[in-house]
């Protein structure tokens, strides 16, 4: 497997620099429009939501539910997959398998009523290993009316999000190469300016970016192979940095060319660095976890006239993130530890790494943070309610929704839930 950290930085940007002419270069600078706008505290248009950091903006939350749980608004089956929900406007949209094939559909938020579903082949490759799950994995990227997804071969699509209809399409394994992944391609793509961000993996093209539009290539830049991570967007003294967890470390890339703007290690035993990493913009504190012996550590990135500095802050192994995420409250960082086994839900202090709580009341988690509160669901199919402190979290609820492997964070808009397993997808109103 190819791996970044072997590459000398900014050794890659001269592939990045071939596909972007001089002119090319100066409108480029177009591109620093800024990130698509969703209404406030009413969408959740991509992984993580309309931030990307599963931390939406809430109205007012109980902190008691009903011996029963949240009111239950509708339920619909849904087929296998790990795909997230996306909800923009009146509609929400996800994908699961069915059979041998892939489906992406849009349904009404009211009742979960599909408007349109769009149906691929996607029969399991010799090379897939989908003991864990069948995919699909990745959560639709919904943007200026488009729907953009990828399913297990990495075929990264465009279509008409009031339709349907497929606007255009890339093969990213099977037309351009890219590094097959053996359960299936994960990176949600990143809607930056007019264009889309996503990894293909492979010399000279380990990331790349499309023109939403069109679906022709901007710049590719990069060797490295595929991993499970996705790309987030962040500001470092007025600088923008394009930010990915790779296979064994995480890097920042200049968004208008892919030229890379620094590196640093974070190794695991497989090269499975699977969660997004999370990004502080107060403090400009980036943590970055993983399991397989990666463990946690946090970089204090500062930049001037261009350069990075890099001060790793600690790093060590008791906070180790497997498939979930992880979000920041306050100075503590919170996370379900470990790969397999009992996987203990652990707050680490962001700044000095130290733990300072674990609990076993919870299964592996995914987690979102609104209005001071957790809500947690975890592989069970079991929602928790907590509020998280400095030096706890104190668990008010909990409700057991699923019965089969969940492993899909939860998205939520104002105060609706929307939750799937292997089987259902359901939208419950919070208290």
């Amino acid at each position: 497997m190819k791996s970044f950290l072997s590459t000398p930085p900014f050794s890659a940007s001269r592939t990045a620099l071939t596909l972007l002419s001089s002119a090319a270069i100066v409108a480029s600078f177009a591109f620093a429009a800024p990130l698509p706008t969703y209404a406030e505290g009413a969408d959740w248009p991509q992984v993580g939501g309309a931030t990307r950091d599963f931390r939406p903006v809430a109205p007012t939350l109980s902190k008691q539910w009903p011996d029963s749980g949240p009111k239950l608004l509708w339920s619909r089956d849904l087929g296998s997959g790990y795909s997230g929900i996306a909800v923009v406007g009146d509609r929400l949209f996800t994908a699961y398998r069915e059979g041998e094939e892939e489906v992406l559909i849009a349904a009404r938020i009211a009742d979960g009523t599909t408007l349109w579903q769009r149906r691929v082949p996607a029969p399991f490759a010799e090379y897939h290993d989908m003991q864990h799950g069948t995919g699909p994995n990745v959560t639709p990227l919904v943007v200026d009316g488009r729907v953009f997804f990828a399913g297990i071969y990495g075929d990264l699509t465009a279509v008409d999000g009031e339709s349907g209809a497929e606007l255009w399409k890339r093969e990213l394994i099977r037309e351009m190469g890219g590094t097959e992944l053996n359960r299936g391609y994960s990176t949600s793509p990143l809607a930056v300016g007019d264009w889309l961000i996503t990894t293909i993996g492979g010399a000279g093209q380990g990331i790349a970016a499309f023109d939403r539009k069109t679906g022709d290539i901007v710049w590719k830049s990069e060797d490295f192979d595929n991993g499970f991570s996705s790309p987030i967007l962040i500001e470092v003294d007025g600088q923008r940095q394009l930010v990915l967890l790779g296979r064994d470390g995480v890097l920042g890339l200049e968004p208008e060319t892919g030229r890379r703007l620094w590196s640093h290690p974070h190794p695991t035993s497989f090269g499975l660095n699977i969660s997004v990493p999370v990004w502080s913009p107060e403090d400009h504190l980036l943590f970055v976890s993983a399991a397989y012996n990666g463990g946690s550590r946090v970089l204090r990135l500062s930049q001037s006239g261009g350069q990075t500095k890099i001060e790793e802050l600690w790093a060590h192994k008791q906070m180790r993130i497997h498939i979930g995420n992880a979000i920041r409250v306050g100075d503590v960082v919170w996370g379900a530890n470990g790969d397999f086994g009992a996987v203990p839900f652990t707050g680490v202090h962001v700044k000095t790494g130290e733990v300072v709580y674990r609990t076993r009341d919870v299964a592996r988690t995914f987690q979102v943070y609104a209005d001071g509160k957790l809500i947690l669901l975890d592989e069970d199919g079991v929602l928790v309610l907590a509020t998280p402190t400095a030096t706890g979290l104190e668990i008010h609820a909990k409700h057991s929704l699923f019965d089969s492997k969940t492993w899909t964070p939860p998205t939520l808009v104002g105060r609706t839930l929307y939750a799937r397993d292997q089987k259902r997808l359901v939208a419950l109103e919070l208290p």
